[in-house]
């Protein structure tokens, strides 16, 4: 699929754009603003990834989020990260947990970025290494895919200077 629709942002209007050059960032945002976009598509299976190429890191608050087996605004697996964090979540149920982290998973221009699940495996990975693994079950179901900026997991993150060059579904997920 091609299409996109906004599963979660804040109260105020940010929204992501593609610039010039073919990247994609924030239009706007500040401290607490986000927005989470899922990717309309349909899976055949729960077994996918989700990977983006970083065009832009950026550092402390200004975060990168991409989503795996999105349900809703309130059920998903997602992934935290810029220049100093590297952090994956589940949300259920609309409460966050975090599942693991790499505080060594230091996030900078160009590399590629993926969050993927088969079974009950979900992992993080950069530039084909694995960073964080886990074993989960909260949720199963394919849902969809997604991409986000900002305080989508946590309300002292923004979005502001951070941009992506490339953004796949993978359905052969867990090659490393």
């Amino acid at each position: 699929g091609t299409g996109y629709s906004i599963i979660y942002q804040d109260a105020g209007s940010e929204t992501l754009i593609a610039n010039t050059g073919g990247s994609i960032g924030a239009e706007n945002g500040g401290l607490g603003d986000c927005v989470l976009y899922t990717l309309d598509a349909t899976y055949n299976t729960a077994a996918y990834g989700v990977q983006v190429v970083v065009e832009t890191a950026d550092s402390i608050d200004d975060v990168h989020v991409i989503a795996i087996r999105v349900q809703d605004a309130n059920n998903m697996y997602a992934l935290a990260f810029n220049r100093d964090v590297f952090q994956m979540h589940k949300k259920v149920n609309g409460t966050w947990s975090t599942l693991g982290a790499d505080q060594g998973a230091v996030v900078i221009d160009s590399d590629t970025v993926k969050l993927e699940a088969k079974g009950t495996t979900i992992q993080a990975v950069v530039n084909d290494v694995k960073k964080v693994g886990v074993t989960d079950s909260a949720i199963s179901a394919a849902g969809k895919a997604g991409y986000g900026m900002g305080a989508v997991i946590n309300t002292n993150d923004d979005m502001s200077l951070q941009t992506i060059t490339d953004l796949l579904v993978n359905d052969e997920p867990l090659a490393t």
